[in-house]
């Protein structure tokens, strides 16, 4: 991969960038010969970032039509067999230490329905190479999860708030390690 795109794969909403008309004219140019894929296929997104970012038609083009459509299996047996698997009890942990409480709106569903349903959020997520521990854990209500995952919205650790692009949510309490 060249040096000068390293490190600017997506991370989040803040790393990507608009595709532009003449992206729009390379991917189009790439594919109009193509016949219909009846599976689904998964290119390889650092590659095809970095073939647009630097203008590269033919880098793009050649993407497109040489990925073994195969990678399908290869993504689901990655999935079913070498993913990452969470630590039941770190949530567990947390849901003590925050007596069930989601850290962002305080929510505590323990006093009203009797049992824990906040649920333990990578900061980093696994998917995306983040650590299964404590130190990587918030425990948030399931609509704060469900906006998080959904609006692809970052922890900033600078003042420990969710950043969702029009508004923050800060973390209301914070009884153990964040890094």
């Amino acid at each position: 991969m060249n040096a000068a795109v390293l490190g600017r794969a997506f991370q989040g909403h803040a790393a990507v960038r608009t595709i532009t008309d003449a992206d729009h004219r390379i991917l189009r140019a790439a594919t109009r010969n193509l016949s219909l894929e009846p599976r689904a296929r998964i290119l390889p997104e650092e590659r095809l970032e970095e073939a647009l970012f630097v203008g590269d038609a033919r880098a793009v083009e050649y993407l497109v039509e040489e990925e073994d459509t195969g990678i399908v299996q290869q993504r689901r047996e990655y999935l079913s067999r070498q993913a990452p698997t969470r630590n039941k009890q770190l949530v567990r942990n947390l849901q003590e230490l925050y007596e069930g409480k989601c850290q962002i709106c305080l929510w505590n569903p323990r006093s009203v329905y009797g049992v824990s349903l906040c649920q333990g959020h990578d900061v980093h997520w696994l998917s995306r190479g983040g650590e299964d521990d404590k130190e990587n854990m918030v425990l948030i209500c399931p609509n704060h999860h469900a906006a998080v995952h959904r609006c692809d919205a970052q922890l900033d650790y600078s003042d420990m708030a969710f950043d969702f692009g029009s508004h923050r949510e800060p973390l209301q309490f914070i009884l153990h390690g964040l890094e």
